[in-house]
């Protein structure tokens, strides 16, 4: 006979897996229900582009976003969107630090 005994950090490790699956879930549904986000923005003002983007909807943090520069030809496949967060961060630290 096998004698089984539990430990609470392993009980308690479980409980916190559930709950971070839980809201695993809640997010990959609200990027389901929200959408593609598409946001257009100008290659030399990325950093205010952005801040009034995201000040102004509520929604786009829990949207899938991509990004379309004016005046560009491109598609968002996560490449413009990598560029935008890098241009918008050497912005940003040139602009407050």
């Amino acid at each position: 006979m096998v004698n089984a005994t539990y430990s609470p950090s392993v009980l308690q490790e479980d409980d916190e897996n559930k709950v971070l699956n839980e809201r695993r879930k809640d997010c990959f549904q609200k990027l389901i229900e929200n959408g593609v986000k598409n946001v257009w923005i100008h290659r030399e003002t990325v950093l205010q582009d952005l801040l009034k983007v995201y000040e102004s909807s509520s929604d786009i943090a829990e949207s899938r976003a991509t990004f379309s520069f004016h005046g560009e030809e491109g598609m968002d496949l996560d490449g413009i969107k990598r560029e935008t967060y890098s241009i918008f961060w050497k912005q940003l630290l040139d602009e407050y630090f």
